[in-house]
């Protein structure tokens, strides 16, 4: 039950993904190739690049919680790389929310960094 579950769910994934051709599940599963976009290999490629930017965020978040002034600066520019990253995934699978919350990370993460920078300036 759960197998036909899961098996409904990514045969509606397939038909949704097809953004330019609104088409039925039926006509997905007789040509699986039906509205795909010409240029696959490069979707492909923008694909991989969701792990770069998964590496990115983590090792960020790591070298942002360090005690090192050195690798909390080296974290603030890994953030933002990460940020470019997703923000390049996500824009061809028109994943907006994720677009806007890289925008919105980013623009919390100069701001830290600008706090931060003023309050060593107080010291």
């Amino acid at each position: 039950m759960i197998l036909s579950f899961v098996v409904s769910i990514v045969r509606a994934s397939r038909c949704v993904r097809n953004r330019t051709d609104v088409i039925s599940c039926n006509e997905y599963d007789k040509n699986p190739t039906f509205g795909r976009h010409d240029a696959d290999e490069t979707m492909d490629w923008i694909d991989l690049l969701q792990w770069p930017a998964f590496v990115s965020s983590v090792a960020a978040a790591w070298l942002v919680g360090s005690t090192s002034e050195r690798l909390r600066f080296w974290g603030f520019w890994t953030f933002l790389v990460s940020n470019c990253l997703w923000v390049v995934w996500a824009w061809p699978t028109h994943a907006w929310a994720l677009v806007s919350l890289q925008f919105c990370l980013a623009v919390m993460n100069i701001r830290g960094l600008k706090k931060a920078d003023s309050e060593e300036l107080k010291k």
